[in-house]
């Protein structure tokens, strides 16, 4: 009888400690792939306004689309990207990241830095209609 309740705690321990390693930490590419708009931001610890309108775009084949304006320049971009464990990588010239903070099914916490200034994105997939799908000829150059 011992031994039948050894080996089934043997065997659900064994379970358990598989499905632990397989689980991914962060989020997937799958998990972002969707319509995400800014609902608040800040820089350098405090609100600002000059994000409102700003989206991403997430594809599952790992393409992204936004208008957040890293150059300075105003208007819309196309990159690919990956993720790895909390980082979003952003796959162009110079490659930017995001550390993803959190995120669920409806929302998505960003921080990054843009010449030294930190930078936070609370943002919320929608699925409005306004933006455009992303397509591959507008890609930004990854070399």
């Amino acid at each position: 009888m011992h031994t039948h309740q050894y080996f089934l705690m043997i065997l659900l321990c064994t379970l358990f400690l598989e499905r632990c390693k397989t689980e991914p930490k962060g989020p997937t590419i799958q998990n972002v792939q969707g319509i995400w708009e800014v609902v608040s931001a800040e820089r350098n610890s405090r609100p600002t306004g000059t994000l409102a309108g700003t989206y991403f775009v997430f594809t599952e084949n790992g393409t992204m689309k936004s208008n957040l304006p890293l150059t300075g320049e105003q208007g819309e971009w196309i990159t690919n990207f990956e993720i790895s464990a909390d980082t979003l990588v952003q796959k162009s010239v110079p490659a930017e990241q995001y550390l993803i903070k959190s995120w669920s099914d409806s929302t998505l916490l960003l921080e990054f830095s843009v010449r030294g200034i930190p930078f936070k994105l609370a943002l919320q997939r929608t699925t409005t209609e306004k933006i455009y799908p992303v397509t591959t000829d507008t890609i930004i150059s990854n070399e």
